[in-house]
Formats: C-alpha cells, structure tokens, sequence
C-alpha cells in the first residue's frame, strides 16, 4: 500500500521544518469565522531561512461546483450537485424532485451541510431549470453562494449577515478567484486574496523572515510588483523566523499587536525526523520558552494482530529527559466513510499507571441512520458513561448521563431544540446552534422529569434597531 495513502496503518502527516498557519477574517471582530486560511512552509531545515518556498493555501475563493450531473443517480433523486469545498474534498447534493433543501449524499452523508437552489431574484425554487444559483448553508450560520452557469463562488455570508462579493472579471463574466502569490528569486513575499494578505518581509542577513497579515480593506493597489498597504493598516500581529547559523534551531517570535502595547512570545523549535522499524514513522518537535524545554515524540504503530487498527503514541518529555505525559489513541478505520476513528484514548501522566486515564468512544456506523459518523456512546476516565441522540439533520437533541451515581436508574438529560425563540429569526438549513436547552432528571423519553434549567438563544439582524445582528442568551 502507498505509504502516503491516509488509508495505510502506517501513515503520519508529518510537520514541515517551518509550518505557519494565518487565518484570515473578512470581516472584522468576526473571529468565529474565517473565510480563508494559508500556512507558508519548508519541506526540511535549511541554513539559510530568508523565506517561505511552499504554500497550502484554502479560502472560500477557491470553492467551486465541479459537477452537475444528470445520469447514473440513485432513484428518486434527479441532479447532483458536486462541491469542491476550501479543503480540497468534494461534497455532493442530492437534488430531488419536490425538495428544497438538498443534504450530502456518499462519503459526505455525515455533514450537516444543506443546500438551496435560487432564481436569479433570490427565490427558493424546486425546479433546477429554473435556478441560476446555489446556496450551500454553514453549520456556524451564514452560507456561500455558488454560480450554476459556471460553478464560481458568488459571495460568503458570516452569521452575522456581513458577506464579502467575490469581484466579477468584467472581460469573461466570471469571478475572479483573487489569489496571488508574489515572489522574488522563487521566494515568497506576498500573498493576496478576496480574504486578506500576508506579507513576508525577508531580514536582512537572509536568515529569517516576518508575517504580517492584513485584513482587505488594509491592502492599497498594487505598485510595482507588490501591493502597498493602505493608510490605515495596522498589523494584528506578526511572526518572526530565524534560523541561527550553525544550528538546527529555529526562533519563532509570535508578536501581538494590541492597543496596550506589544507582547512578544518567543518559542525556539527543533524538528527531527526519524524512520523506526516495524514501518512506523516517528517525529519529534522540541520546544523552548521561558527557559522551560519540552520534546514532543509521536509515532504509529500498526496493531498486527488486529487487522485495520493502529496505535498513536505521543510522548512529552522536559529538558532532562523525564517523561511528564503519555498519550496512546488506539483507531479503527471504518470502511463505512473510509478514514479513521479514534475508539480509545489512554493518557498516562509522569508514566504513572495508577494514574493512567482511559476514555473509550463508540460512533454510528449504518448509513442512513440519524447518527451515522457521530459519536454515539463514550465512557470518561471516571468511568462515566454518556449517550447522544441526533435529529435527522445531523443535529445534536439529546445527551444523557447517570444521575449522581446512577443507583436509582436516573439520568441527567440534556435536551436540545432547533426552534428559532427571537423575534423574526429563521433558522437556516444546517444551523447547529441549539435555540433552546433544556437539563431535567429522570428517564430518557418521558415527558414528566423535574426541570432542573432551561437557557434560551438567539441571532438575528434586528429591524427595530438599525437592522444590527443582536444575539439573546437567556438562563434560568
């Protein structure tokens, strides 16, 4: 099997020498949401560090309708719709005949990603002869709106209601994707899309370089072959990287740029590889900060008495060597979606057994049913059990555990209703947010237990107040 095959017992993503991630927010103070993310990195160490050749680049800029197909579909359903999602996996919509709202079909079943198809004025249709666009909805709230005409991305709504258009090129009549890579002597130096920029700025002796990311409206025009910043850029924060001449080191300096002041946290990285025998792979990350050495060691281990299981070790140890945590998570790869799953955690700290923590997990695994791919059942390392039910949309409705010790057969149940409870609110397709929570005790499905709370919740754009987005949280 490939090694590089996420299905091969043995496989381990292993961290580049330098491996920095930026989320880029379109809209300020919406920190729930990202809208892209890019992480600039080097393959190995190298001496001289002067800046970034790699990119791994994700936004909602580079998402896409692939496909639209017609034919081979299973009965009932009369077009599918097939995404290419900001990580690079594809997701595919059942369209069928008298349905508005479309759900994941195949290896994407799991998601409570829904779908609308739109006219050109914005109405919901059933007829895809009819539709111009589609809307695919966010688990958090908000959506992102796709072109049928050619699959582009439109806009990316947040679930406040702020969007960002993606820019129409006027000689084509598409949208424009919006990413650049700017590079000089084959080095990166900047990096823009519809989301933001980042802004690699080399030191002078070549050994290091800094990040800065900008928010769009923070990025001028373009001068020359680079982008000048606007005059009310200010960096949020920055990274720093050298690598010491001589030594396998790298400096990382992460600086906060707040109104109070600047806040720098140094971390200085060594990274190891190392090939171990039995066909595991093993990596090994030291950090230091504030005089304080920590080694991270993880490797893989295939279980060859049990076929498709494997065992994830991680180790940390102090500057002398002395071991203060082990982790073992024991997965079972599940043929039904075709990846791992974790079914066991066991954390040791300081190699103590009797202090050694077991949780186990438990998921569905038949398709079609509410809670496939969702944890069904786990065990904590006290030893307490819990139980999770799921609407048909995928969505959380209740979580039950023993009450106290569990002697009288109680439970402690926690219910959840997607019911929108604000004035005017409507809960889009795939919004998780529970609207109302309910804790009570007694037995699961009755409909006498004593309540012991009740909290409420609600987003919406209020029309009575300026048309702001008001979120209410009420307890009692």
């Amino acid at each position: 099997m490939n090694p590089d095959d996420p299905k091969n017992p043995d496989f381990v993503q292993k961290p580049g020498s330098v491996d920095l991630s930026f989320s880029l927010e379109a809209c300020p103070l919406e920190y729930s949401v990202a809208v892209g993310g890019m992480r600039l990195y080097l393959e190995k160490a190298e001496d001289n560090m002067g800046a970034p050749v790699f990119l791994n680049y994700n936004s909602v800029a580079s998402a896409k309708i692939s496909e639209q197909l017609t034919t081979d579909l299973p009965t009932g359903v009369t077009k599918r719709y097939v995404i290419n999602q900001v990580s690079g996996t594809p997701i595919a919509f059942d369209f069928k005949a008298g349905e508005t709202v479309m759900k994941p079909s195949g290896n994407g079943a799991a998601s409570n990603a829904r779908a609308e198809l739109r006219t050109a004025t914005g109405t919901v249709t059933t007829d895809p002869a009819q539709a111009t666009k589609l809307r695919q909805y966010r688990s958090a709230g908000g959506y992102m709106e796709f072109s049928l005409a050619n699959g582009n991305i439109l806009k990316w709504s947040g679930p406040t209601g702020r969007s960002l258009d993606f820019p129409v090129d006027p000689a084509t009549g598409t949208a424009a994707m919006g990413l650049e890579v700017l590079r000089e002597n084959g080095k990166i130096r900047q990096v823009k899309s519809p989301a933001g920029m980042l802004d690699v700025i080399p030191d002078s002796d070549g050994r290091g370089y800094r990040v800065v990311p900008y928010l769009p409206s923070e990025v001028g025009s373009k001068s020359g072959a680079f982008y000048s910043l606007a005059p009310n850029a200010r960096p949020k924060k920055s990274v720093h990287i050298v690598h010491p001449l001589g030594t396998s080191k790298l400096v990382s300096t992460f600086t906060d740029h707040s109104p109070a002041g600047f806040q720098d946290r140094v971390r200085v990285l060594t990274y190891t590889y190392v090939e171990t025998f039995d066909g595991g792979h093993e990596w090994k990350l030291a950090t230091e900060a504030d005089g304080l050495t920590l080694t991270s060691n993880r490797h893989v281990i295939p279980d060859h008495d049990k076929p498709g299981m494997r065992r994830v070790v991680g180790e940390v140890t102090d500057g002398t060597g002395k071991l203060l945590i082990r982790k073992e998570v024991v997965q079972q790869f599940e043929a039904a979606w075709n990846g791992w799953t974790d079914v066991q955690e066991i954390e040791t700290p300081a190699g103590d057994s009797a202090l050694r923590m077991v949780r186990n997990y438990r998921y569905g695994t038949t398709l079609g049913q509410n809670d496939f791919r969702k944890l069904n059942w786990q065990m904590t390392d006290t030893g307490r059990v819990y139980e999770f039910k799921y609407d048909s949309e995928g969505r959380m409705i209740q979580r039950s555990s023993p009450w106290l010790d569990g002697a009288d057969g109680k439970l402690l149940i926690e219910k959840y209703a997607y019911v929108p409870f604000g004035p005017g609110e409507v809960v889009l397709p795939g919004d998780e947010r529970p609207r109302t929570t309910t804790v009570e005790v007694g037995t699961s499905g009755a409909s006498n237990n004593p309540v012991l709370s009740k909290s409420y919740f609600a987003a919406y754009n209020d029309a009575a107040n300026g048309g702001c987005h008001t979120v209410v949280v009420i307890r009692w």
